[in-house]
């Protein structure tokens, strides 16, 4: 790329500035595809007859994964059943703690190697955790005949209806049960994921259609859904007493993070195309380092979001209330938020472009009120009571599938050591979606 004088600006020219209008059409396609109904795993055959009864067929098929593959590193961090669990799947949990690390260690608040203690202990819960669910979902897949048929005898003997009519009505309560499980990890996945929008473009980036997404948690419902039948809660429900001791002894939990202010420049694949979004990023970034530019005025010349750039860049801290623009704003939000004040922060690479940060301040936490969070206390603690019974019954079931781990620990150019001794002017981009660091190496002017 051309090295332009200290003395001069960019020299690339501005873009037409991006509004929420040409995010419109993306956002109808995300709602059509994420609130349309859900394609099923059971179907109804009315030519069945009594003497060809057989289970729902709500079991997916064996063939197809628990998790869908994803582009991107495709080695095998575990094999389950034959079932392989690529390293880029187990990337998708481990990214959130790679990204907060990573920013402690660059800006001097923990140590390299502490950094990569903490990376380590990160990838084994992720790692096991992939591996107890692929486990679930295939001895689910294997017993569910016996158990159909079990449910079935069972209410057959105290029902004076025929057996088929009562095979029927419980097909069809296991499929509703099935798809209610499926709409409420639906919603909490769009709504984790900042909107409709927004777990679009990370599916796009990731190489994962709406349908394999779709199908992906259709077999974490019916894992739920057979689990349901097969196992009893023992423990009783959490009392007042109980929920008031959690209160107190996880204030941690209950503290509501102030708002992030940061400036924030945006160069858009949409506006651009990737290649010279990318490098306009860079060439950005070397005259802020530099100096020969402020923050305000690059943002205000450069940036390709209309609503920061009439600001100078500046982010209140609050939400716009625009779905489209927050959607991809609040993944930037967080990683400003890691960054030290005042200070320029590096590259950042979403789905939708390139990233320039600059924190000003992070307000103070608010802690919740005890009246505020006692519901959610005891959603907690029941959740907990149901993983117990989950665990004991993975406990007792899991030497019933081979596992063989591949990848015991993370990739070493992942770590924070690998990245040691670099300044934090040193610039490089960072990847909101996946653990993935380009270091560029610039000769400064």
């Amino acid at each position: 790329m051309k090295i332009i004088p200290k003395n001069a600006r960019p020299a690339f020219r501005r873009r037409n500035r991006l509004t929420c209008r040409r995010l419109v059409p993306l956002g109808l396609f995300c709602l059509a595809c994420f609130f349309s109904p859900a394609p099923t795993l059971a179907a109804d055959d009315p030519a069945k007859t009594p003497a060809q009864e057989t289970p729902p067929a709500v079991s997916p098929s064996p063939d197809s994964p628990a998790v869908p593959a994803r582009q991107g590193n495709t080695e095998a961090a575990a094999v389950v059943g034959g079932r392989k669990i690529t390293a880029e799947e187990i990337f998708a949990g481990w990214n959130r703690k790679w990204r907060e690390i990573q920013a402690k260690v660059r800006n001097g608040l923990l140590d390299a190697a502490d950094g990569d203690d903490l990376l380590q202990e990160e990838w084994k819960r992720v790692v096991n955790a992939a591996i107890k669910e692929e486990v679930l979902y295939q001895t689910a897949k294997r017993d569910y005949h016996a158990k159909y048929e079990a449910i079935v005898d069972e209410q057959n003997y105290t029902s004076a209806k025929p057996r088929h009519q009562v095979a029927e009505e419980v097909r069809r309560r296991l499929k509703e049960e099935q798809d209610k499980i499926l709409g409420q990890l639906r919603t909490k996945a769009i709504k984790e994921a900042g909107g409709a929008v927004s777990i679009q473009m990370h599916l796009e980036a990731m190489g994962v259609s709406p349908e394999e997404w779709l199908t992906g948690l259709e077999k974490k419902a019916f894992v739920q859904m057979y689990l349901r039948q097969v196992l009893v809660m023992k423990e009783p429900e959490p009392g007042p007493r109980e929920i008031r001791d959690y209160y107190d002894r996880h204030p941690e939990e209950f503290m509501q993070p102030g708002p992030v202010r940061f400036r924030h420049i945006l160069l858009a694949n949409l506006l651009r195309g990737p290649e010279e979004a990318r490098e306009n990023a860079v060439e950005i970034w070397e005259h802020l380092a530099d100096q020969t530019i402020t923050f305000q005025e690059a943002a205000k010349d450069y940036s390709d979001d209309r609503i920061s750039s009439e600001h100078g860049g500046e982010e209140s801290g609050e939400e716009s209330g625009v779905a489209e623009r927050e959607a991809w704003l609040r993944d930037v939000r967080l990683a400003a938020g890691e960054e030290k004040p005042g200070r320029l922060a590096p590259i950042f690479a979403s789905p939708f472009g390139y990233h320039i940060l600059e924190l000003i301040s992070v307000g103070a936490a608010k802690k919740q009120s005890f009246y505020e969070v006692q519901r959610d206390i005891g959603n907690i603690l029941r959740d907990e009571r149901w993983e117990r019974e989950v665990d004991r019954h993975y406990q007792a079931i899991r030497r019933s599938v081979p596992v063989q781990v591949a990848l015991r620990r993370f990739p070493k150019e992942l770590s924070c050591a690998a990245l040691g001794g670099r300044p934090w002017r040193a610039p490089c981009i960072i990847n909101l979606t996946r653990p993935e660091i380009e270091l560029l190496e610039i000769t400064r002017r």
